[in-house]
């Protein structure tokens, strides 16, 4: 997730006490309305909020004022209070906490217990556990007889990482609670002691890594919160001292962004944004959206969003609700700026921002000139603001910086940490800069054992900020190694640059995805007795790990004469000790389980095991873009490894990529109204600059294996000519002129890989059965609850048009509403084309076909999936985010009725049962080529691969019915007509033999590779 350093901590433990944290109750609802699209709805209310300008200038008068002369304590202490109150009111926490010190000191005023509550929430906030430590011991000493004083120790106890004695504290907190039950105020009172004590249970839990237990605690915390709300009102009626009801209410507010954090690290995000933006719109409601009390909950959706990889959004957040706090003079030392500037920084670096990323950095340092102590615990720097330093141009900050950092990491984390070994990395690149391409080599490869499991394990503390950070750095490797290729250097270092350039590419391919499919993986396989038991161990490990580690980072920024050593010794030893039982468990998992264990761990296999997998007629191309430049590698089973870089880096390969796709993805348009022209110089520039230097490793082959990442994953290179050429239109058939393009189709055919890992695993895959059924089809789903007739969507194209809100949208609060299930086209030629498919393969049609309302996710999942050769979908894809509570790609089945949706998502594609040749889905969503369709595919893909599937055959973008049919049909009657055929051959005939034909009404030939060149075989080409 984000590295904001005590949002995770200081919130969830602060969150406990007296409305100075501030969390909505309510449960996060299982069945709630659906989720805006966006946060527009959020930074629409920011914009329109107007602050009181009095409000502040009072608060401001009131803490510049000079303290009374004179001896009474009292008024010494209550002009203290006055100003730690008008400091709150500002958010300035330093000096809010400094006056109720003071308050403290000098004796407090009559209600001394609450005064020692707010300081130390305060202490908390702001991270000094040392310090309240040592005040919560006082106020074990002066009001033991209360439950508030256990439960504030306990708190800093756990925040230092001192577990035993925090679950001991915990233990007295619980007597106390237990000696209360039998009081005479239980009546009045039991709800706020019931959620004081679980939410303090749910705390230790989290810090310790136990997430699910955590969980239950805080939302029966919550729960008993929000009944104490009403109670508060009756003690107030009765002039019981009690908090102000919008305190009361303020503190179930921010126990909501406390379970919306537990829901993040168990993976939970729909239901975490629920939580978070529960906490937030209650608290509007009852102080306005751009109150300081609203948005010091904002942040908790801000890292909801980012841990979604929704950066945009999550930017666009942080910038309308900084805007805010400005407006209202609030502190710049105050928690909520300083967390919200620290991702606003992060997602500038993530965006490539790096001068504005230093700006929001430096703010953090200013905001605490007053404080030293401060400084170094929070704006001392970090991983994102040395790769700002780095990228502005500042190297010898950045050197100092990273070498400090490095240094603590070290010492603290050791060299085996993910932390320590990605500021390797940035110090490799740094050093790459300056000319030391030896110090830059032995750094990446100190840091790359650790970065390269990252990467293939989708991590414990894996986000889409550390994946970013990750490609950067592991790109700046390939650069190197592409530099020293062939070289005294690479002689030196006993390396193959290209071999090994070659299983980075690999690890680093498709990882945007694996965190999502990991996860399901592991919500699927947990289910299986077989694997269940030690998944969850597993897993429980890695949340015990990670808790540990955070609770270390936070540690190792205390000053040196405050770092309690012994403490975190005792941390290191038992994360080590974890560690070693996750590699015992790990490794029996992938022995006993091993697909299993290479869907959620795939690991990058060398050029070496790459190439002994290849059959003799076959080639391997692998291309992969970065920030900086291309690598290409080609091979066949025997001959020279083809190895060579080019400078088009990765935007600009997006670029071309999009417009070759203008006229190959037409959205919506209506082709009777003619297709664009396709670019031939622009398709045959691309051939030239990824295929021909290259071409002594692949040329000769009749079946080319490709694996491209980003936007060249969404583009056939079957479509590329091998020459350049010039076409006429002829007048009196459209697109005839494309018929004789000497298509590279023409010299191969072509399987597309999702990672070289996916070929190696599918070739090792056992024989499959003889015994199974040639065919079973879903196809016309029925997506309204009442059939709905429409005509043949001949000649018009399958496409799932769901508008996608741009950054300028959400700047300007536009509102996308969701997608209604029952409003999806139907897909009616997509009937015929089952029918054929099954008549092509002599299914029965009565047990194997399925259209209509038939064609439902509870019928498929009565069938027997393991006993077909063939599984086909045709209909829509989804992907993630269209519908609610739909966080992940899926395919669109029959509606069941009851407001449900039939959507089959990959979780559940995860737990089917295939012993497939192939799954055909045809008539897929592919989001207009923006990249995401790429990615739904993919994801859809690892989870039937998962299943047990040897072939996908999908669509790079909406087909044109009439053509799919045929094209589509055709590779299974040849298939049928000569067993023999291969996957990818028979794709190639049909797909030529498509170039040659024209529509059935002669409207229009189908030589243009809009209609010939969407589908794509993926996996396994072979027979």
């Amino acid at each position: 997730m984000l590295n904001v350093r005590y949002f995770r901590r200081a919130c969830g433990l602060a969150a406990m006490f007296l409305g100075l944290t501030g969390v909505h109750a309510a449960d996060a609802p299982q069945s709630a309305a659906p989720l805006p699209r966006t946060v527009a709805d959020i930074t629409r209310m920011l914009a329109e909020y107007k602050a009181d300008p009095k409000k502040s200038a009072e608060q401001l008068v009131i803490l510049e004022s000079k303290p009374p002369q004179t001896d009474s304590k009292r008024d010494l202490a209550m002009y203290h209070l006055r100003l730690a109150n008008a400091a709150g009111e500002l958010g300035a926490l330093q000096r809010q906490t400094e006056h109720m010190q003071a308050v403290i000191d000098i004796g407090g005023t009559e209600d001394r217990g609450s005064e020692f509550s707010t300081l130390l929430a305060l202490e908390i906030r702001i991270g000094n556990y040392q310090r309240g430590l040592a005040t919560s011991q006082r106020f074990v000493d002066e009001f033991g007889g209360r439950l508030g004083p256990y439960i504030f120790k306990t708190a800093f106890l756990t925040g230092l990482g001192e577990f035993e004695q925090a679950n001991e504290t915990l233990r007295l907190a619980e007597q106390k609670f237990k000696e209360l039950q039998s009081s005479r105020n239980w009546g009045m009172w039991n709800k706020n002691w019931v959620f004081s004590i679980e939410i303090l249970r749910g705390v230790v839990l989290s810090a310790q890594g136990k997430e699910a237990a955590a969980e239950v605690a805080v939302r029966t915390a919550i729960q008993a919160s929000q009944e104490d709300e009403e109670i508060n009102k009756l003690r107030l009626a009765k002039n019981i001292a009690t908090l102000p009801q919008g305190l009361r209410e303020y503190q179930t507010d921010f126990h909501l962004t406390t379970l919306a954090r537990i829901l993040v690290n168990l993976g939970r995000f729909t239901e975490a944004e629920q939580a978070a933006r529960e906490a937030f719109t209650r608290s509007a409601a009852r102080t306005g959206a751009g109150s300081v009390e609203s948005v010091r909950l904002l942040p908790a959706l801000a890292q909801v969003l980012a841990a979604q990889g929704r950066t945009q959004e999550a930017a666009t957040l942080v910038t309308a609700t900084l805007r805010n706090l400005e407006q209202q003079n609030i502190a710049p030392d105050s928690v909520a700026i300083i967390d919200l500037r620290r991702i606003r920084g992060d997602l500038m670096v993530a965006d490539g921002r790096y001068p504005e990323a230093l700006q929001e950095y430096q703010k953090i340092r200013e905001a605490f000139a007053a404080y030293p102590e401060a400084i170094e615990k929070l704006a001392g720097g970090d991983i994102g603001w040395a790769i700002a330093l780095f990228k502005a141009g500042k190297a010898d900050e950045a050197s100092t910086m990273l070498d400090r950092l490095v240094a603590k990491n070290r010492q603290w984390l050791g060299d085996k940490h993910i932390d320590t070994a990605e500021l390797v990395g940035v110090q490799a690149m740094s050093l790459g800069t300056r000319g030391d391409k030896k110090g830059a080599l032995d750094a990446f490869r100190s840091a790359l054992p650790v970065l390269l499991n990252a990467a293939i394990s989708a991590g414990d503390e894996s986000s889409p900020l550390r994946a970013q950070r990750l490609s950067l750095i592991l790109d700046a490797y390939l650069a190197l190694l592409a530099e020293i290729r062939a070289t005294p250097l690479e002689t030196a270092a006993g390396i193959d640059a290209a071999s090994e350039g070659f299983r980075i590419a690999d690890a680093l391919r498709g990882q945007k995805i694996q965190g999502a499919v990991a996860a399901s993986a592991l919500r699927s396989a947990a289910n299986d007795p077989a694997i269940g038991a030690e998944i969850r161990k597993e897993q429980d490990l890695a949340q015990e790990s990670s808790a540990l580690q955070r609770i270390l980072r936070d540690l190792m920024n205390a000053p040196a004469e405050k770092q309690l050593s012994k403490t975190i010794g005792d941390m290191k030893a038992r994360i080590e000790n974890i560690r070693q039982e996750r590699t015992i468990i790990q490794a029996g998992i992938e022995k006993r389980f091993p697909a299993y264990a290479n869907l959620i761990r795939p690991q990058p296999p060398s050029l070496a095991e790459a190439r002994a997998v290849l059959r003799p007629n076959e080639a391997l191309i692998n291309i992969f873009s970065t920030d900086t430049a291309t690598f290409l590698w080609a091979f066949k089973k025997d001959g020279p490894v083809a190895f060579a870089s080019t400078k088009g880096n990765r935007g600009e390969l997006t670029k071309r990529v999009q417009g070759l796709r203008r006229a190959l993805d037409l959205g919506d348009a209506d082709l009777a109204k003619g297709i664009p022209d396709f670019d031939l110089d622009a398709a045959y520039r691309l051939y030239a600059d990824l295929l021909l230097p290259v071409a002594a490793g692949w040329q000769g082959a009749t079946n080319l294996l490709v694996a491209a990442n980003g936007a060249l994953s969404q583009l056939p290179l079957a479509l590329l000519p091998t020459q350049k050429v010039v076409v006429k239109a002829d007048p009196k058939l459209p697109y005839t002129q494309y018929k004789d393009v000497p298509w590279l189709i023409r010299q191969a055919a072509f399987t597309q890989l999702p990672s070289v890992n996916a070929l190696v695993s599918l070739r090792k895959l056992p024989v499959a059965s003889a015994e199974r059924a040639p065919f079973v089809g879903f196809g016309d789903p029925q997506f309204s609850e009442t059939p709905i007739q429409v005509a043949s969507s001949r000649g018009r194209l399958r496409n799932l048009s769901i508008s996608r809100p741009s950054l300028r949208d959400l700047e300007q609060g536009k509102s996308v509403e969701w997608m209604d299930y029952g409003k999806i086209p139907p897909l009616p030629d997509t009937r015929d084309e089952i029918l054929a498919l099954a008549q092509a393969l002599q299914a029965n049609t009565e047990a194997d076909v399925f259209l209509g309302s038939k064609a439902s996710k509870e019928n498929l999942k009565k069938l027997d999936l393991s006993k077909r050769r063939v599984v086909a979908f045709a209909t829509h894809g989804v992907l993630a985010g269209d519908f609610p509570g739909v966080s992940e790609p899926s395919l669109a089945l029959a509606n069941p009725g009851g407001g449900k949706h039939g959507l089959l998502t990959r979780e559940e594609i995860l737990g089917l049962k295939l012993d497939a040749d192939w799954v055909v889905l045809s008539a897929c969503n592919t989001a207009g080529g923006d990249g995401e369709g790429a990615d739904a595919l993919s994801g859809l893909g690892r989870g039937f691969f998962y299943a047990g599937s040897r072939a996908l055959l999908v669509t790079h973008w909406p087909v044109e019915s009439g053509s799919a049919k045929t094209l589509v049909t055709g590779i299974f009657e040849r298939q049928a007509g000569d067993p023999k055929l291969s996957r990818a051959e028979a794709l190639r005939q049909s797909m030529l033999a498509l170039m040659q034909a024209k529509s059935p009404d002669n409207a229009f030939a189908y030589a243009h590779p809009m209609f010939w060149a969407p589908y794509a075989l993926v996996g396994e080409g072979g027979v």
